[in-house]
């Protein structure tokens, strides 16, 4: 587990003193703060269709109800590009993700043929330290106009493969 560790410590023998007959001990140290990470479950929304979906994930102790900031960055323009997104949201007691939708709006730029935005999100530090932000405090999703855009962004995105010596 990542959120604990293990020490042994072990006491050596010497001239100037006696060790009685038990000279180690393990110790558990456990991390009790949480972590919260975010990720992009959809790399991309497109107008009109299904929302792109982020995941926060908790992880670490999960007791207790806990509030996360939020903040949004990128090209994308809240309530025009994208449906808005609550900046503070809460976990319940034990629970262990949850589920950001992105919903690509038809407004500003997005409502013209092969535009693209980009919505960054991410977990803010707590100002009270009651929770650590974990790997990846930061995902982003792009906001196509189009369905075809999805394909010729992704052509973009993803490497060529060569495969003439294969």
């Amino acid at each position: 587990n990542e959120y604990s560790e293990s020490v042994n410590i072990r006491l050596q023998s010497s001239a100037i003193y006696v060790l009685g007959p038990q000279n180690s001990v393990e110790l558990d140290i456990i991390d009790a703060k949480q972590r919260f990470s975010i990720a992009a479950m959809d790399q991309a929304a497109v107008v009109n269709e299904d929302p792109a979906y982020l995941v926060i994930s908790r992880q670490g102790p999960r007791s207790g109800m806990i509030q996360l900031l939020l903040s949004t960055g990128g090209s994308a323009i809240a309530g025009t590009d994208y449906s808005a997104i609550n900046k503070l949201v809460s976990f319940g007691d034990g629970q262990p993700s949850m589920m950001i939708p992105v919903q690509a709006l038809a407004g500003g730029s997005l409502a013209n043929k092969e535009t693209s935005k980009t919505l960054e999100l991410s977990i803010r530090a707590a100002l009270d330290a009651s929770y650590l932000l974990g790997d990846s405090p930061s995902a982003t999703v792009r906001l196509l106009s189009e369905s075809q855009d999805l394909d010729s962004w992704a052509a973009e995105e993803l490497p060529t493969l060569d495969t003439t010596d294969v």
